[in-house]
């Protein structure tokens, strides 16, 4: 007897296949997630590396200012700082802006996950369906084999008439 084929073996297929898109995808997705944490921790160290130029400089304008240094100098310092801070507000919005970036990016990242999911979920589906097909066509083969054999043994062993 030819062996039959599993009639949803395409559907098996095109689930697998959308399932291995989704590992692929989540990948994607974690890329890009960790590519947004570095960049905010870029942002984060430009912040720190502002402040603590801002804090030199003011103790450096402390100390020419303590020495005794001309009025201009110390509007020139001044007017550093307050360029420096103004880049540090700029700073700082960058930061809320690319942590706003980072929750996107893990939002995708949850969906993303929750395509994988429901994909496996297909495939086991399908698969678990598979299993079924194969069991149950196993046992309608045996059936039909046992009953084939039950027939020939019949068949054999009937006592011949004795005329």
């Amino acid at each position: 007897m030819a062996k039959q084929k599993y009639r949803l073996e395409t559907v098996l297929e095109i689930r697998e296949k959308v399932k291995k898109e989704a590992v692929q995808f989540v990948a994607l997705r974690r890329g890009q997630l960790a590519a947004e944490e570095e960049e905010l921790e870029r942002c984060h160290q430009a912040v720190q590396i502002n402040l603590r130029k801002q804090r030199e400089q003011q103790d450096s304008m402390f100390t020419e200012i303590n020495r005794g240094t001309e009025v201009r100098h110390a509007i020139v310092f001044r007017t550093h700082l307050s360029d420096l801070r103004d880049i540090e507000l700029d700073l700082r919005a960058k930061v809320v802006e690319q942590e706003k970036a980072v929750q996107k990016a893990e939002a995708e990242l949850e969906k993303s996950l929750e395509l994988l999911a429901e994909a496996t979920k297909e495939v086991k589906v399908i698969e678990k369906h598979k299993e079924t097909w194969r069991t149950n066509t196993k046992l309608e083969a045996d059936r039909k084999e046992q009953k084939l054999n039950d027939e020939i043994g019949a068949i054999l062993y009937t006592p011949k008439n004795k005329s």
